[in-house]
C-alpha cells in the first residue's frame, strides 16, 4: 500500500542481501533510494496531517465541539490510515538505514532532532522559558 502512496519502493536483490554480500557502493545506492523514500514519506505524511486538522478546524468552528469517530466523513477517515501507513513504512526504513548505514546515518538523524530541539517549534515564550529552566543546571 506505501509504494501506491509514495510512487517510490527501493526493490531488488540488494534489499534482500546481507550487509557483508553487498559493496560499498551498492549500500550507498540503496541508501540514497531508501533516503528518498524516507522523505517522500515524511512530505506526504505532513500534507495529510495538515489535511486532516484543517477538516477538524472545520469542524470545530461550524458545530462548536470535538468530532466523534461517527462524524469523520470516509476521506478523512482514509487519509488517518495512509497516515498510520506512512508511519509504519517511516520506522521500517529508519531501521533499515540505521542498520546497513551505521553511525553515519544515525550523525544525519541526530543533527535532525537538535534542529528541532533548537527551533523550538511553535511553543510561547513561557514555555521556551520553562524548558530552558529545566535544562539549563542549577
Amino acid at each position: 500500500m506505501v509504494e501506491m502512496l509514495t510512487g517510490l519502493r527501493v526493490h531488488g536483490s540488494l534489499m534482500e542481501k546481507r550487509i557483508l554480500e553487498t559493496t560499498p557502493e551498492q549500500r550507498h545506492i540503496v541508501g540514497i533510494l531508501t533516503n528518498q523514500e524516507l522523505i517522500k514519506c515524511q512530505t506526504l505524511e505532513r500534507q495529510y496531517l495538515q489535511q486532516i486538522r484543517a477538516w477538524h478546524t472545520q469542524f470545530e468552528k461550524k458545530y462548536r465541539r470535538k468530532p466523534k469517530p461517527v462524524d469523520r466523513p470516509g476521506g478523512i477517515v482514509r487519509l488517518q490510515g495512509r497516515c498510520q501507513a506512512l508511519k509504519e513504512r517511516m520506522e521500517e526504513l529508519n531501521n533499515r538505514l540505521a542498520t546497513s548505514h551505521g553511525s553515519d546515518y544515525q550523525m544525519i538523524a541526530g543533527s535532525r532532532s537538535d534542529l528541532f530541539d533548537r527551533s523550538g517549534g511553535n511553543r510561547s515564550p513561557a514555555q521556551k522559558a520553562f524548558l530552558n529552566g529545566l535544562a539549563s543546571p542549577q
